[in-house]
Formats: structure tokens, sequence, C-alpha cells
């Protein structure tokens, strides 16, 4: 009888010491796939974006109709497209996390026909320079597999429009440049179902807020692979888009409303690095 009980307490002590390992060992495996939160972390990611480009920009005043459509997919972009940089950068420590997005690019439109509001008609292409920059800043929530970011950020915008038009008499051309800035508000998830591999998706709108424009989003949906302590590559696909007008007097001189969407290759660089003898970075099983 007494051996009996010895041996459940035996066996007791020993269950609740393997229970304790377990929990132990778990703790120790659990790893940073962003970074060890309680230092402070940068990561620069590159995109590589091809997208289709589509919308509307022109002037009114000048000419009767004349609007010029912005119809660019990824075969013929090198045609329109003059320039492009894109860059994110992301800081983070602990639960708080901060970002700064940058796009630019500049197009121009195909020749097209319009009248005069007295008669006659003229040929006129449209060059349109994007600048739009992101700043944000939010809280990060951990959950089992991951985490979320709501954020709060404002959105700055510089769009250059320079028109040319020839008619049987002579060539013109003019310019316009506006810069505003437009509250936004989104969120990001990053979800790990296994080691080293990522599904990102991040969301945001703006514009109705009280903004200059009349509405703006930004979506993007990622997959990404951890191949090192420093790098992470991923492919995915994102959706930009944006409406615009200028008016004088109630009448409008100056509007744009692109559309871009494609997918895209990023490559991100985490400084500091991970380091794998701490579990930050996992091993390869």
């Amino acid at each position: 009888m007494k051996s009996n009980k010895m041996m459940k307490k035996i066996l007791g002590a020993f269950l609740f010491l393997l229970v304790i390992k377990q929990n132990a060992v778990s703790q120790n495996e659990k790893y940073y796939p962003k970074g060890d939160p309680k230092k402070f972390q940068l990561e620069v990611t590159v995109p590589l974006w091809l997208p289709w480009i589509k919308g509307k920009t022109g002037i009114d005043g000048v000419l009767k109709d004349a609007e010029g459509n912005i119809n660019v997919d990824p075969a013929d972009l090198l045609n329109h497209l003059k320039a492009a940089v894109l860059l994110d950068a992301d800081i983070r420590k602990g639960n708080f996390i901060a970002f700064v997005n940058y796009l630019h690019m500049t197009l121009e439109t195909d020749k097209a026909t319009a009248s005069f509001p007295l008669g006659g008609s003229a040929t006129w292409s449209d060059k349109i320079k994007n600048d739009i920059l992101d700043i944000a800043a939010g809280g990060r929530t951990h959950f089992n597999k991951g985490m979320v970011d709501p954020f709060f950020g404002v959105r700055y915008f510089n769009l250059s429009n320079s028109v040319s038009i020839t008619d049987s008499a002579s060539s013109k051309s003019g310019s316009s440049n506006v810069d505003f800035w437009d509250p936004f508000l989104g969120a990001r998830i990053f979800y790990y179902p296994k080691d080293r591999w990522l599904l990102f998706l991040r969301t945001d709108f703006g514009g109705v807020w009280g903004g200059s424009s009349k509405f703006s989003w930004n979506v993007e949906g990622r997959v990404g692979y951890t191949i090192s302590p420093t790098i992470d590559m991923g492919v995915g696909f994102r959706d930009v888009s944006f409406k615009y007008a200028q008016y004088t007097n109630d009448t409008r001189i100056f509007y744009m409303n692109p559309h871009m969407y494609g997918f895209e290759i990023t490559a991100a660089f985490m400084i500091p690095s991970r380091k794998s003898d701490t579990n930050v970075f996992p091993k390869k099983k």
C-alpha cells in the first residue's frame, strides 16, 4: 500500500516536472519573426512593382472635352513611364510601430484630339507626375501566430500636370502643380502559418475624413519567406488609387484619377539582423 502511494507521488511529481519542462521548451522555442520586440528594429523594403494603370486626367477651360485616358499595362509600361521609385521603411519597438512609404511615378498620356469652345481642334498630350508619401504610427497586438497593427497617418500628395497643345497655327504648353495632405486610417495583419512563412495584408482609406482628395485607398497582400536573419522575400499584389480635382471660382481646372494595380516582388532588410542563437530567428528543420 505504501509502495503504491509512493509510486503515485513519484508519478505525480514526474508528470508535474514534465509539464513544467514542456512549458519551458515551448517558451524557449518561441521566436520573433520581426526581431526582438524589446529592441529597436528597422525594416527597409524595396518593392519591384509593374502595375496596370488606368484612369483619367485633364484640364477644363482652354479646350472642350480635353480629357486624357490613362491606360497602361505592364507590356507597354515603358512607353509611358518616365520614372518610378518605391521605398518602404518600418520602425518598431515593443507595441509601438511607425512607417513611411514613398511612391514616385511620372507618366505621359497618348496624344488625343479635342475641340476649342469657339470651333476648331487641337492635338494635345498630358504628362503627369505623382509623389505620394505615407507617414503613419500605431500599436501592435500579438496573437497566437501573428500580430495586428492598427494605425493612423497622413498621406502627402504632390501632383504635377503638364499639357502640350498643338493646332494648325502653333504649339503651346502649360503646367499646374498642387500639393496637399490627407488623413488615412488602416491596419496591417501579419500571420505566420509556419516558421519562416508570412501572410501579410494591409488596407487603408483616406480622403473621406476632411482631406483634400475625394477618396484614396491602398490595399496590399503578400506571401513572404525568410531566407536569412537579415532578408525576407515576398510576392504579392498592390492596389493604389486616388481622386483629385482643383477648382477656381467653382470652375474645375485640373483633375486626376489614376488607378494603379498589379503584382509586386519585395525584398525586406532587417536592421539589426535576427539572431538564431537566441531563437529570434528559427533554424531550418
